[in-house]
């Protein structure tokens, strides 16, 4: 076999099928980590008739697709080192790389092919984020981001782990600084257009107007959706609506009238404060929740 050393592709070399979009329509709802409200929002959004989200027994409901996203990156680049014995021309072999990265997203994609409309990828987990725009160039993606805060507070009520304060902060500060920058980088490279960040304590005060705007983003019929139906979505997955059942479940609650309107991290400690300050406080700060340290 022709061997040699791997070399550096150019992941943002544009070739000329970018902008041909006959790829399965989908959009791409994730968060930083699990407690941001994926659920609430997909179960929002499969209210419209032309919106399909993934269920049943032959269907995961969190697909991780970006996940290990990495490794497809890694096939490509030594695939295309050894394409390189006969393709001397640098920018051929950068498109040729990027070429076969978007044509493994497309295959990704056609596993869930949606009847009609737009069917929506939910992950709870941005790991593998940067990735996206190269395996999905024609896709839009929305990154619901909660308080890092009421995340973790939110984690280590539903599972518990009150034990793994420090370690669930570093995840959520490590995942914000992930949309971070990839938020700058599809602005960069003109991708900046097929994000939508939708903040969840937003979502739950003003769910007419959030929802209207999201429609509106994925290019879908305001006058089709289930308003009422919206009106009446139940609480799933809340870690402190219960129902009936001691641990956390997606049985559906109904929802009272001031659920989710006091921030759980309220109750914090001086010392969780100031953990988290430490830990992650910047991050905080550079998605919006604060404008400083002194809260």
């Amino acid at each position: 076999m022709v061997k040699g050393e791997p070399i550096e592709i150019n992941w943002n070399n544009k070739h000329p099928d970018e902008d041909h979009d006959d790829a399965v329509r989908f959009v791409y709802l994730t968060s930083p980590m699990q407690r941001s409200g994926t659920n609430y929002l997909n179960h929002l959004l499969s209210l419209h008739p032309e919106v399909s989200v993934l269920s049943g027994e032959e269907q995961p409901p969190e697909d991780f697709i970006l996940s290990y996203s990495d490794y497809l990156k890694e096939y490509v680049t030594k695939t295309v080192t050894l394409w390189s014995y006969w393709i001397r021309d640098k920018e051929i072999l950068d498109q040729k790389a990027n070429q076969l990265l978007t044509s493994l997203g497309n295959g990704l994609a056609r596993m869930f092919e949606p009847q009609n409309g737009v069917v929506v990828l939910k992950t709870p987990d941005c790991l593998g984020i940067e990735n996206f725009f190269h395996l999905f160039p024609n896709t839009k993606i929305i990154i619901l981001t909660r308080d890092g805060r009421d995340t973790i507070e939110s984690y280590m009520s539903s599972w518990g782990g009150r034990g793994n304060f420090n370690a669930l902060t570093k995840r959520w500060n490590d995942r914000a600084g992930k949309i971070l920058d990839f938020r700058e980088m599809a602005e960069k490279h003109s991708h900046g257009s097929k994000i939508l960040l939708v903040d969840y304590n937003s979502l739950n005060l003003d769910t007419r107007k959030v929802m209207t705007d999201v429609l509106n983003y994925l290019s879908l019929d305001i006058s089709k959706y289930d308003w009422e139906g919206m009106e009446k979505t139940p609480v799933l997955g809340s870690s402190v609506l219960r129902g009936t059942d001691e641990k956390v479940n997606w049985n559906p609650i109904a929802k009272p009238e001031n659920f989710n309107k006091e921030p759980k991290w309220k109750k914090w400690s001086s010392v969780q404060k100031n953990r988290f300050k430490r830990l992650a406080g910047k991050s905080l700060i550079d998605l919006g929740y604060e404008s400083d340290m002194n809260w």
